[in-house]
């Protein structure tokens, strides 16, 4: 071959690995392409020298998740594992994964042989099983009383999350999160209501250091309901929910409430009433009088909401009841105190996230963003199981409240 047809050659060959996505003097950078999901909110790409020192960082913020193509995954100093992205606006930089940047499915698996043991401490786990796509099938709490271990047989990434995977026993195939020498447990509390009979108006409470509380009320529109309290138990996230009664007996509420029974670990609830009438002014429905209502129905909404929940619940919505619209006054909060509901739970920080974006709501980028702006000492956040955007703004507000040193938890965490 002539020394002019090995230029033409060694230059088609550079043109078909940048078509392909490769980057000359990047380190990892391959040809191989695979997809990769981007949460909404800030997202920062660097790159790199052949030593993995940073050269240039480029940040975006997106207003809802996208998924991009990458070219290669790889574990270095500066911060753990990094993907190289080849597409979207941070194309030709490495994003660090993280479940706000991560390969959808199951990745990084290390096969343990012979099966590793690791350590749980004293105190409250939630265990997974996911299927072969790394969606969560199933979660469980697990309560430990005295330190024991287990025996795990790998670890393993799964959306930007590192677990490992129980070899043998009751647990067999179950996934802890963390890795063998540094396994996590829940670190928020459902915690215990009060049992005052006085009247307390609850914005937020500023003894409460370091925590924040995610209130969630539940009432008519419940498409991403389910998925949102998945998400919150994949990120053992504990929170406050405030279900109507109307709202319990769909299909998707009793769905909703049969996964806050089944963790109590994680979650609690508060009253939001049956029909979600303003019970200051009337109005807002055909089962709401048309002025404001009698101290008799403003107790039987409370009352017969209890009724139709706890048994789905699995626990009693007493002590904590949320007044629909925030419409209230001191006259029906003590009336409410007389039905068993002393503490009527506000909000320091309102999403409004029940507007569409069309309409002047926010988008997932926004909500995230409002949240971890507003955060201060025993904030009490407002979303909706129904909120447009709200289970798109999940990820990037739980991680951006944790990396802020402040931890998502309940009314009752706050007040303990």
């Amino acid at each position: 071959m002539t020394l002019a047809a090995r230029a033409l050659r060694l230059a088609a060959i550079l043109v078909a690995l940048l078509l392909a996505g490769g980057v000359v003097g990047v380190p990892g950078a391959t040809a191989a392409s695979f997809s990769v999901r981007l949460e909404a909110g800030p997202q920062t790409g660097v790159t790199f020298d052949t030593a993995w020192h940073v050269l240039t960082r480029k940040s975006v913020t997106l207003s809802t998740p996208v998924t991009v193509l990458a070219s290669s995954r790889r574990t270095e100093p500066p911060g753990g594992t990094w993907i190289r992205l080849t597409s979207g606006s941070l194309a030709g930089r490495w994003v660090h994964e993280s479940t706000v940047a991560y390969i959808p499915g199951i990745t990084g698996t290390s096969v343990y042989s012979p099966v590793r043991t690791a350590a749980l401490g004293v105190g409250r786990w939630e265990l997974y099983r996911f299927d072969t796509a790394g969606i969560m099938l199933e979660a469980r709490g697990r309560t430990v009383t005295t330190s024991t271990s287990v025996h795990v047989d790998r670890s393993s990434v799964v959306r930007g999350r590192s677990f490992v995977r129980v070899e043998g026993g009751t647990w067999a195939g179950w996934w802890i999160p963390g890795s063998v020498t540094s396994p996590k447990k829940i670190t928020c509390s459902a915690g215990t209501p009060p049992t005052g009979t006085t009247q307390v108006v609850v914005r937020s409470v500023a003894a409460a250091t370091g925590e924040v509380a995610l209130t969630f009320d539940m009432g008519g529109r419940l498409t991403p309901a389910l998925s949102i309290i998945h998400h919150l138990e994949l990120e053992r996230v504990c929170a406050t929910i405030f279900p109507t009664g109307d709202a319990a007996q769909t299909v998707t509420g009793g769905a909703v409430l049969a996964e806050i029974k089944a963790h109590p670990e994680l979650f609690e609830v508060g009253n939001h009433t049956v029909h979600h009438c303003n019970l200051r002014d009337g109005g807002t429905g055909t089962a709401c009088p048309t002025t404001r209502p009698s101290a008799a129905f403003v107790r039987a909404e409370l009352q017969d909401a209890d009724a139709i929940i706890a048994p789905l619940a699995g626990r009693h919505t007493i002590p904590y009841w949320r007044p629909p619209y925030g419409a209230v006054d001191a006259a029906l909060r003590t009336v409410a105190a007389s039905a068993g509901y002393p503490y009527t739970v506000m909000w320091s920080t309102d999403t409004i996230d029940w507007r569409t974006v069309a309409n002047g709501g926010p988008t997932a980028a926004d909500s995230a963003a409002k949240v971890i702006a507003g955060r201060k000492a025993g904030a009490v956040v407002l979303m909706h199981l129904g909120g447009y955007t709200t289970r798109d703004a999940l990820p990037a507000m739980i991680a951006g409240l944790r990396a802020t040193g402040y931890t998502p938890t309940t009314v009752s965490a706050l007040l303990r």
